[in-house]
Parts: C-alpha cells; structure tokens; sequence
C-alpha cells in the first residue's frame, strides 16, 4: 500500500456515504458491468466502495478483484475483499486476502486488526501478538490497538506485557483514567498491589475530591487484610464526603468489629441518614445488622433504628415495604411483619414473596380467618400456585370449616399441574379435615394412600398416628409418631408425643 492510499483510507468511507446519499439503492449496475473491463484504477475502486457500501456484495466482490488485476501492489483491494469474503463466511479466502493485505501493509492498523483478527478466530494467538505488536510500533497512539493486545495477552496469561503496552500507549497519547483504572485491573490479576496501589495515588492526586478511588483503594487493602491502611482511605474520604454512605457502612463495620461502640453509633447514623443511597443498596448495611443480631440481641435497637431510616425514605414503593416486613420478621416482631407485608403485596402484587411472608405470619398468629383471607386474594394473582390453595385449606381446617376445606383442596386441584409432591399435600390435608371431623376410617384410608408415595412424609405419618390414638389403638399410633419423629427429629411436639406416649394437639 502507497503513503498515500494509506492516509486515504479512513477517509474513503465518506466519500461512499456521501455517493450513497446521492444515488439510489436500487441503482442500475450497468456502470458497474462497464467498469469490469475498465482499466482505470480509481474509478473500479470507488464504484466496488459504492456497490459494498449500497449491498450488493458480489458485484463490489467482483470489483475489487479487477482492482487487484490493475494493481497487485494495492494493499487496500485486498483488505476490502477479505472483508467482503467474512460477509459470505469464505474464512479461507478471507485469511488469503488479509495475509497479502498484511505483507504489503504491515503496519497499517485497519490491516493489522483484521489480520489479527482473523489468526485470533483460528487460535493462532502468538502470530496474532506478533502482527498487532508490529503495527503498534509504529501506532502506539491507536487505542484500538493496544486494547486488541491486552485481549491477546490475557488469554496467554501475560499481564505483564499488557501493562506494558498501555503505558507505551500512555506515553504517546498521554494521562487518561480509564487506561490507568485498566492497568490497576492489570495489576491486580498479577497481585501485584504494590503498584496498584501506586496507580490510585496517581489517580487520587489528579482527582482529589473524587471519593470512589479512595474507596476502591480502601477494598483493595481489605483484600490483602491491610485494615489499617484501609481505614486510612475510608477516614480520607470521609474527610471529602462524611456523610457517603459507603464510607460510613464500611467504617460502622470496622468499629463493631472492633467493639468501637461510639464510633459505630456515629457511623450508623451518618449511613442511614444519607438520603442519596437507595434502600436496596442500603440492604446490606440490614443485612449486616442482623448478622450481629443472631450473635448479640443488643443489635436490636440498630435495627429498628434501620428501619425508622427506611421509613424516611420519599418514593416508597412495594419492595420497600417488603424490606422494613423483611427486618421485622427477622427480629419476630410478627405484627409489624404482617402488616408490612400487606402495604408489599398491595403496591406491588407481583412481590410473590410478600405474600407467602404475610401468610407465614398469620399462620404465627394463628389468625385463621385473616390467613384463608389471604391466600384467596393471592390466588386471584396466582391462580395456577398449589402454595396458596393448600394454606387456605390448611387455614378453613384450623377454622373448623372442613367442607369449605375439602372444595378448596378438590377445586385447587384442577388449577395446577399434579406431582406426588402435590397429590401427597392435598391427601395430607384431606386426611387431617377428616380427622378433625371425626371421620376416622376415611382418614386412615386417605392418609394411607398418601403414604404409598411418600412413606417418611413426617405430617401424614403424625396425623395418621393421630387418628389411631383418637380410636384408642396404642399399637399403631405409636409407630406412627415414630416414624414421624424419624424424618423431623427437631419437631418438639412430635418429641413429647413419643416420649408421654400422649396426644398433643
């Protein structure tokens, strides 16, 4: 390729785009035919540019095959083919073209990264490196070029030269963050964090009141159990922003770890207090809290502290809600949770969640009625979920109402999709509606069926047990409650049945 056709070729997009808006796509290829048999370089070239261009493929294909019959010497025609031959995935005819593109124009970029690319699809990795590497010798201001390296580089592994070629890159084109911010990638891969490091204090001292590089400097100490030089940054930023709440959720962590109780009651407020983070970012502070809390219930009061925060919060939707019932049901405070879970599922009835927690609740509470109330309004929004039409069974039972119970077992049934994980619920609470009606012989031969598909289903065996005791049978109900206590070991009413050989309803 000349000096001049290579300086030409950025610049020859335009002129096509500019033919383009002239003419029209359906225009007459009669030009094109003419120039088939022309010998005139430039003009087959710029009418093969137009045909590709307007997408008739094969007549700019067959241009830019008379170019190279005009001119052998022109690298361009040959790279405009091998193009046009990955359009038509002709790979072998495309790598053709890109390596005699490539001899006669080594370091021109547009050659280079096709080539490149090219080698690179058929894992030729080292010959890759090898064509980009010679081309950025002479264009190490071409950031196309260095980022196709650093690809290369990682696949083998080298980081280090990576990091070499971007600061080649740096020196040409001089100081910009994403090129620093990459290295620090870079660097990081090598765990070298010594010199990551070094790259943050650069970036901090050419942005001194950017918070986010003294908090990612801070993470990476924290990686290498720095904690002291962490701190060092968090209280930096502090300096810049005391109220950012990922400063103050990373120093209130530091100091209840550090059993700092003043400090952590002043890192908690300034977190909750920043109006600018988002409830869902802030959930990990929550979550965080409530860890604490399952080892030290004194972390009580943070939490409600959290949620007098939440309840600040402008632009409430249902997931919110969801969050402050979340807290509550954490803490057992199974009011509170219910009747966040209601305000949820009322904004937002998709919050399937928000339903089965405000379910779980009156089931705690044992409020029947207000748990069938809420399952039938969730199977108005789910109508096909077995979930919603067992607890309102299950809820009818409790209630005493066990005809409803039986139509809505029978009913739910032909909604949903039938497993024996379903067939074996709907027999469980079949049996135990005729069981609390005293219908003992349909409750055996009920519960039995159930146990046909699942013999260590621990409800069905401890209701049936129920049923024999109630019928006076000591022989059996015992061995029922037995085996019930073998695949539910934790359950203490089970435990204090088989151990007082005595009904505990």
């Amino acid at each position: 390729m000349t000096q001049r056709t290579a300086i030409a070729l950025p610049f020859i997009y335009l002129i096509i785009v500019i033919l383009g808006a002239c003419g029209s796509s359906k225009k007459s290829l009669s030009t094109s035919e003419a120039l088939l048999v022309s010998n005139n370089y430039s003009e087959v070239f710029i009418e093969a540019c137009t045909q590709k261009e307007i997408g008739n493929t094969e007549t700019a294909l067959k241009l830019f095959k008379k170019c190279v019959e005009l001119n052998k010497e022109e690298a361009i025609a040959y790279f405009e083919l091998s193009k046009l031959y990955q359009q038509l995935n002709n790979d072998e005819l495309s790598l053709q073209n890109a390596i005699k593109a490539y001899q006669l124009s080594p370091q021109n970029v547009y050659v280079s990264l096709n080539y490149a690319w090219l080698l690179k699809r058929s894992r030729n990795i080292d010959l890759a490196i090898e064509v980009l590497t010679n081309s950025f010798e002479k264009n190490p201001n071409d950031e196309q070029l260095v980022k196709e390296l650093d690809d290369l580089y990682k696949q083998k592994n080298e980081f280090t030269k990576a990091i070499e070629g971007w600061k080649t890159h740096q020196k040409a084109v001089g100081y910009k963050l994403k090129n620093t911010l990459r290295m620090i990638e870079l660097y990081r891969a090598l765990n070298d964090y010594t010199a990551a490091h070094a790259l943050y204090d650069e970036i901090k001292k050419a942005s001194p009141g950017k918070v986010k590089y003294y908090l990612d400097d801070a993470k990476l100490y924290e990686q290498q159990k720095d904690i002291k030089n962490a701190m060092l940054n968090y209280e930096k930023a502090m300096d810049i922003n005391p109220h950012d709440f990922e400063i103050n959720y990373q120093l209130y962590k530091y100091s209840v770890e550090n059993k700092q109780k003043d400090k952590s009651a002043k890192f908690l407020n300034n977190a909750v207090a920043d109006t600018k983070t988002g409830f869902q970012t802030k959930t990990k502070l929550f979550t965080y809290i409530y860890q604490q809390y399952e080892k030290d219930t004194a972390f009580l009061s943070e939490l409600n502290q959290c949620i007098v925060a939440l309840k600040r919060f402008p632009n409430k939707e249902g997931a919110f809600y969801f969050t402050i019932a979340n807290i509550y049901d954490k803490v057992k405070s199974m009011d509170s949770a219910l009747y966040y879970y209601k305000v949820a599922y009322q904004m937002n009835p998709n919050l399937y969640e928000a339903w089965t927690g405000a379910i779980k609740q009156a089931e705690g509470l044992q409020d029947w009625t207000l748990m069938a109330s809420i399952c039938k309004e969730a199977i108005e929004y789910y109508p096909s979920l077995p979930y919603f039409h067992h607890q309102w069974a299950f809820a009818s039972i409790q209630n005493k109402q066990y005809p409803e119970a039986m139509d809505i077992i029978k009913t739910g049934s032909t909604l949903y999709l039938k497993s024996d994980e379903n067939t074996i619920t709907e027999s469980y609470l079949l049996g135990l509606a005729c069981y609390k009606s005293q219908k003992w012989e349909e409750a055996i031969k009920i519960l039995k069926s159930a146990l046909v598909l699942g013999p260590n289903n621990a409800k069905v065996n401890e209701t049936l047990g129920d049923v024999y005791y109630k019928m006076g049978n000591n022989e059996e109900y015992l061995s029922y409650w037995k085996k019930a206590l073998e695949n539910d070991a934790n359950n203490v009413r089970l435990q204090q049945k088989v151990k007082n050989k005595k009904n505990v309803e």
